[in-house]
């Protein structure tokens, strides 16, 4: 596999032909709050998202973690008439005391109701959030 090392997002876009910059909503990408925000991260994975969802020509899948950061940041980049379908972790399959590598742990209901200052709330935008579980080795989707 091909590593390829782009210093910026319009590197990013002109190496994968893209035509369409994403539209950043969040004031705090430049915060660090956690260690894993440190050198930028945050800001850059936001343009990434946003970049990739304006240029997007069909539906996208989000696989989330809990709170619908990048769902949000992919649904509103997309053009009109295009879905962000989002699946969810249920928070009571997540191991705390495992040793599994998680951020934070949130109650099932919490799920997308916009508990940080990053992002409006899922629900409070209509945006339906999806869950998936794991259950007799097959994957259901809520």
């Amino acid at each position: 596999m091909n590593v390829r090392i782009v210093e910026s997002i319009e590197d990013f876009k002109r190496v994968l032909g893209l035509s369409l910059s994403g539209v950043l909503l969040e004031s705090d990408l430049d915060v660090v709050e956690v260690d894993t925000d440190a050198h930028g991260r945050k800001r850059r994975d936001a343009e990434v998202l946003c970049t990739l969802a304006a240029n997007s020509r069909t539906d996208v899948l989000e696989l989330g973690t809990s709170q619908g950061h990048g769902a949000f940041k992919l649904a509103s980049n997309l053009a009109p008439g295009l879905r962000c379908h989002t699946v969810n972790i249920l928070p009571e399959q997540y191991d705390s005391s495992g040793g599994k590598m998680i951020t934070h742990l949130i109650s099932k209901e919490d799920i997308g109701n916009g508990s940080s200052n990053e992002a409006p709330s899922q629900r409070s935008k209509n945006l339906k959030n999806r869950t998936a579980r794991r259950r007799h080795n097959r994957l259901e989707v809520c």
